[in-house]
């Protein structure tokens, strides 16, 4: 599904697909915005939608900020020798 879209001039400033935070009805996810048909929507499942409490083709505000924060990598626990 399509999303909200953010403006061309915004993902030129911001560099390709940018990493944001995405907030709406206080549900905050992390996403990154695409390129479908010229157009620059983040996306917003099935899920995000439920979590936000918000319907397709419903008016929402969205709260979005670029994500500057490096990447959380949780290395899995060793497996013990068989």
């Amino acid at each position: 599904m399509r999303g909200p879209e953010v403006q061309s001039e915004v993902v030129e400033a911001l560099g390709a697909r940018p990493p944001l935070t995405v907030t709406i009805n206080g549900h905050c996810w992390k996403n990154r915005v695409a390129l479908v048909c010229g157009c620059h929507p983040i996306g917003l499942g099935h899920a995000d939608r439920q979590a936000a409490d918000v319907e397709i083709g419903e008016a929402i505000e969205v709260e979005v900020e670029l994500d500057t924060a490096p990447p959380i990598v949780v290395e899995p626990a060793a497996s013990p020798p068989p």
